[in-house]
């Protein structure tokens, strides 16, 4: 909480980050890929001559979209990595083992848990970037518009902390036997969901019992090396690109957010 914004050490200290790091020219803004397909056209003064002049424009576009992406990738937030203390009681994500002991224990906790970083979302400002679908190519990704008018992407660790969330209030309702107040089909999504980061990471780290066999567990005393996640959240949280938002569902009801407007 509060911990100070770190970036790779040959970035530009000065760096203001957009979804999409700022280029030399504009010519790195997703919106003039349109624009390449018509001016190889303009050029010529007529239709183009196909297949010749159609393999021609896919590869501009094929050019443009590398380039948008080693932009995206350019500046990395949370570089280096460090060794990190995240899995003791001074992470501010930490569950405590008796975290369970009581319905009123779970909800406080899960309050806390995504207050930390309020959404999932940052405003895109203009900016865009490709995803890569599951044929193998690139595509432009499309923003969503939230009903204010908001254009925004989510961020996959976020959403991934969104997911830890979920799972921990359904297994809490559910030791304290009460009904979910999540859906099964969601609470699937979720457990896919970090399932999926966690072979994405595929953390080879050896770990072990640092305090005799069986003793605690085998992650006990041990850091991690770890992006910082925390430079990632500030990254979100700067004022240019947040979305604030307002849980106005019940206790017992799952979360439904209002988006708040300055």
């Amino acid at each position: 909480m509060g911990k100070k914004v770190t970036f790779a050490s040959k970035m530009r200290e000065t760096a203001k980050y957009e979804v999409l790091g700022e280029g030399e020219n504009n010519d790195d803004d997703i919106e003039s890929l349109g624009g390449v397909e018509r001016n190889c056209h303009e050029q010529a003064g007529s239709s183009p001559t196909f297949p010749y002049q159609w393999s021609q424009d896919r590869v501009l576009w094929d050019q443009q979209l590398r380039k948008i992406q080693r932009l995206a990738w350019a500046e990395e937030i949370g570089q280096p990595v460090k060794w990190a203390k995240y899995d003791d009681e001074t992470d501010p994500h930490y569950f405590k083992p008796d975290v369970f002991k009581s319905l009123e224990s779970v909800q406080a906790a899960a309050r806390d848990f995504k207050m930390l970083h309020n959404a999932s979302n940052v405003r895109i400002n203009g900016k865009h970037t490709t995803y890569m679908d599951f044929d193998g190519a690139r595509r432009p990704l499309p923003a969503y518009v939230t009903r204010k008018g908001s254009e925004l992407y989510s961020i996959r660790a976020f959403h991934q902390m969104h997911c830890i969330s979920i799972i921990f209030e359904d297994i809490g309702y559910r030791v304290n036997n009460r009904t979910s107040k999540w859906e099964t089909g969601h609470v699937i999504h979720c457990l896919n969901t970090v399932r999926s980061a966690i072979t994405c990471l595929a953390d080879a780290t050896p770990i072990s019992y640092v305090h005799g066999m069986g003793v605690g567990h085998t992650t006990d005393d041990q850091q991690s090396h770890c992006r910082d996640f925390f430079a990632l959240r500030e990254w979100a949280h700067d004022p240019a690109r947040a979305v604030k938002w307002v849980n106005i569902a019940p206790e017992d009801e799952k979360d439904k957010y209002h988006e708040i407007i300055d």
